[in-house]
């Protein structure tokens, strides 16, 4: 019989003679698996992102550590792993040329890396001289592992140098911004 435990632990501030401060994550397996019930020398264990998303600290650091335990024996593996948990990528694209107030259209995309989807997503979109005050967007959940796409049309009200910023939040996620200069040519 094999015993498998995981222990997942948040690394949240660096310390400055110990290293990283951690907050022990209350994600412990513990498996006894028959070795014939084991097709192949892998197996998988899967923490969930709502298990350890609160005690994740700044540096989206996780420390996975594994101890695999034969009975009838004294032989004990061990292995261990730091993790960077990616946040899902909020990107901005115009087109090439932009010119003060011809119509035009910015996409923003949303790559979701999770292993749960996203729940109750907002952007909110601003530029001074390329949106009229603030736009609130409203998505449906973003599936794991899929890209969402957000179309916004706009007319450049101001020439020069702008920024566009996106602001998401959802269930999972706050304070999400993605923003990108463009220079608007005068008409």
């Amino acid at each position: 019989m094999l015993q498998l435990l995981v222990q997942c632990w948040a690394l949240n501030t660096p310390r400055c003679h110990t290293g990283y401060d951690q907050t022990v994550l209350i994600i412990c397996i513990d498996i006894c698996i028959l070795p014939l019930s084991i097709p192949a020398n892998n197996l998988q264990v899967s923490v969930p992102y709502s298990q350890y998303r609160k005690e994740l600290g700044e540096n989206h650091l996780l420390r996975l550590t594994a101890t695999l335990r034969v009975e009838d024996s004294f032989y004990i593996y061990f292995a261990q792993e730091e993790i960077s948990i990616c946040d899902p990528a909020l990107t901005i694209e115009f087109p090439e040329n932009m010119v003060q107030y011809q119509p035009s259209i910015a996409k923003i995309s949303l790559l979701n890396p999770l292993t749960e989807p996203l729940e109750k997503c907002v952007i909110v979109v601003a530029g001074r001289g390329l949106i009229y005050k603030q736009r609130q967007y409203k998505l449906d959940s973003v599936q794991p592992k899929s890209i969402r796409q957000l179309q916004i049309p706009f007319t450049p009200t101001q020439a020069g140098p702008r920024r566009l910023t996106a602001h998401l939040t959802c269930l999972q996620l706050q304070n999400l911004k993605s923003y990108k200069t463009i220079d608007v040519a005068a008409a």
